[in-house]
């Protein structure tokens, strides 16, 4: 008969992976030739170092399927395709240079797809090719070991236990933020939602 304690001794031992142990990396360098992204340096950087992304989803796939009646009585499902989910992110609102740097980012990042410029400036409202707004490959989730005791060296380094790279990312929405005079000490954030076309996990010898 299996021995629950020796079970739970053996997967305790080996720990547990914590939700808050990682981080959402956005390489944007992809974008930084389009004036859009000229004057926003710091918030590029800021989002490539990762830990700006407060909230966020390791990423769903979902096979879609059909049924087909069999003629000996019964029904069977088959693959038809897959869908690859919106992945949702809130990140953190620092001011840069006295500006809002990281939410004029995003809403930059969307006047590629549309161009709706600023007061002042011409809004041509002229949808974009998908390859001048999707972020080829540069969005990446990384989930972390956490720190290890050890008896002789202390706690040990993080590793990376496994991380997930997007392709062909864009921000679908990016929502708007509550503002309120009664508010006290709250730092803003701005959610915002991707869409991509695959995701892929990084085997384990590439981490």
């Amino acid at each position: 008969m299996a021995d629950i304690n020796a079970f739970l001794g053996r997967v305790m031992a080996r720990r547990f992976q914590r939700t808050n142990q990682y981080r959402c990396k956005l390489d944007l360098a992809q974008f930084t030739q389009f004036g859009n992204f000229a004057g926003l340096p710091k918030a590029v950087e800021l989002l490539r170092e990762g830990l700006i992304c407060r909230t966020t989803t390791t990423p769903t796939r979902q096979l879609e399927t059909t049924s087909v009646n069999l003629a000996i009585g019964y029904e069977e499902k088959y693959v038809i395709g897959t869908t690859y989910n919106n992945v949702d992110c809130t990140f953190l609102c620092p001011l840069i240079d006295g500006t809002n740097q990281v939410l004029t980012l995003f809403h930059a990042w969307q006047n590629l797809i549309q161009n709706r410029g600023k007061v002042g400036q011409e809004a041509n409202m002229v949808l974009t090719f998908p390859g001048t707004y999707r972020l080829k490959q540069g969005m990446r989730l990384e989930l972390f070991t956490g720190h290890e005791p050890n008896r002789d060296l202390g706690p040990t380094r993080p590793e990376l236990s496994t991380a997930f790279e997007y392709f062909e990312v864009y921000p679908t929405s990016v929502n708007g933020t509550t503002v309120d005079w009664l508010t006290l000490d709250e730092m803003m954030e701005v959610a915002v939602t991707f869409a991509y076309t695959h995701w892929q996990q990084v085997e384990d010898g590439n981490l």
